[in-house]
């Protein structure tokens, strides 16, 4: 009996000691599992962040991509704006495409959202455009996009260059149907304008009507202009009811800026001396530099010129003629002045030229270059006092049939004067008087944007006018037509357009 006791109780303890060991193993077996879960759920979430990651990365491309886009197409609507200059161009430009700062001067970009959305999240790209670098030397401006991608809360940033070239057009391009452009005032009070009108200034009333002139055009101000150009008394309300003059906003022209002027003149060989004959009498034509038309011995005198030359001066009585043949060359004669009762022409032949040089003055009293072709250009030099500017006065009942650019000379287009070609001053004031006119077969401008320009009387000017402030009066007019400021010396020629060009670099993450 005792041994069958012992027996029990041996089989007793072995069974508890498997009941912990099943025990133990289920408790292993349950925090494997639990680690094995852990780390499977782990990778699950990780595998889940490089994918939103990813994503976000891909949004940040979009959003640079759809700036580009906007930029592209900004680019393209101002191109289609020929009145844009460079420096408009790229102000309208960047006030278009550069993001904006708030007050505290930190960047607020524009904001994507139209992507699709993932597992209840919305994409987002945060971008913004700064100016980078410009090089003054190939026109080339330098932009950077920068886009930040976001999903949830992964985010990732990418950077793209974006250049803008303006390779900006040869030459200087009036506006088309201009008849007057003033930069800061004009008064009319009678006269006729047959064309458009530019006012170029911000400032309101500045169109001042009285009397009954006639606007046949519109009448153009600035974008950011008020509109209300006109100013007028109470009493002058019926002109403005019955005329209805249109005003309308257009974005800036180019700049009204003087092309460069040559100084110092030119040098060249002096005038060689030359006797005329006639009987028993001499005169010399030439003398010590100085071309003498003023006797009777030689009163009408041809002269061909095959080289630049320069003389001391050209003097004239008893209207008496000198004609300059330059053939189908193009002269260049350096002077001190032109002076005396006579004529000076010019003739040539197959598109030559004269450029004439004077440092002081013109002051004839009959024609110059009757022959009215379009081969006589001069230059006329700076005012020995500047605080005392010369003035060049036209020849009364006479014809002027020359392209002339004043350094900072006053211009009096005077009497019944007929007059063809350029006139271009920097200085304070041109006056058109009296019967002066130009004939319709030709294109006139008067270019002075620094001076106040009054036309009085009955004269007719076929072409346009550039002033600072314009008074038109009594039966004078204007009456646009197509203007080509490259067909004298002046200007630059105008046959190509401006150009803008965009180009994207590569899209790095940063």
């Amino acid at each position: 009996m005792k041994n069958k006791f012992r027996k029990f109780t041996f089989y007793q303890n072995q069974s508890g000691y498997m009941l912990v060991t099943v025990v133990m193993l289920l408790l292993l077996f349950s925090v494997l599992g639990m680690s094995l879960l852990a780390l499977s759920m782990n990778s699950m979430k990780q595998s889940t962040g490089e994918v939103k990651s990813q994503s976000a990365y891909y949004i940040a491309e979009s959003g640079a991509t759809l700036k580009l886009k906007e930029i592209e197409q900004t680019v393209t609507a101002l191109s289609a704006d020929k009145s844009l200059n460079k420096a408009a161009f790229l102000s309208k430009f960047e006030q278009t495409v550069l993001t904006k700062r708030n007050a505290a001067h930190q960047l607020v970009p524009q904001r994507f959202t139209q992507f699709e959305s993932q597992r209840g999240e919305q994409p987002e790209a945060e971008v913004s455009v700064q100016l980078m670098n410009v090089n003054l030397e190939t026109g080339v401006y330098e932009y950077q996009i920068v886009s930040k991608g976001m999903i949830g809360e992964r985010h990732r940033t990418v950077s793209k260059p974006v250049l803008v070239n303006y390779t900006e057009g040869k030459g200087f391009v009036m506006p088309k149907n201009l008849g007057v452009y003033a930069k800061n005032q004009m008064l009319l009070t009678n006269g006729t304008i047959n064309g458009n009108i530019i006012m170029d200034t911000l400032t309101s009333q500045v169109l001042e009507i009285s009397g009954n002139p006639t606007i046949n055009g519109k009448v153009y101000v600035p974008t950011e202009s008020t509109g209300k150009v006109f100013k007028y008394s109470s009493g002058q309300q019926w002109w403005f009811d019955s005329k209805a003059p249109i005003v309308e906003k257009q974005g800036l022209i180019q700049e009204m800026k003087m092309p460069p002027f040559p100084q110092p003149f030119p040098t060249y060989p002096m005038i060689a001396d030359k006797l005329m004959t006639s009987g028993k009498n001499t005169h010399y034509v030439i003398k010590d530099g100085n071309i003498n038309i003023n006797s009777s011995v030689a009163p009408s005198v041809t002269m061909t010129l095959t080289q630049n030359v320069q003389a001391k001066n050209i003097n004239f009585a008893s209207d008496y003629k000198l004609t300059l043949d330059v053939g189908n060359r193009d002269i260049a004669l350096v002077v001190d002045r032109i002076s005396g009762q006579g004529q000076l022409d010019v003739v040539s032949k197959d598109g030559g030229s004269l450029t004439l040089y004077v440092r002081d003055n013109i002051d004839i009293k009959n024609h110059l270059n009757i022959s009215q072709g379009k081969d006589v250009f001069i230059y006329l030099g700076p005012s020995a006092d500047p605080l005392k500017p010369k003035t060049f006065v036209s020849s009364s009942y006479a014809e002027f049939n020359a392209s002339l650019y004043a350094y900072d000379a006053n211009l009096e287009l005077v009497g019944s004067a007929a007059f063809t070609g350029q006139f271009l001053t920097g200085g304070k004031s041109v006056k058109v008087q009296g019967n002066t006119k130009a004939t319709s077969a030709d294109t006139t401008v008067v270019y002075a944007p620094k001076a106040t320009v009054e036309l009085t009387g009955s004269g007719k000017l076929f072409g346009a006018v550039v002033a600072d402030v314009f008074k038109l009066n009594g039966g004078a007019s204007v009456h646009s037509s197509e203007v080509d400021l490259g067909e004298g010396p002046f200007f630059e020629e105008t046959s190509k357009e401006s150009n803008v060009s965009v180009e994207s670099g590569t899209t790095l993450e940063q």
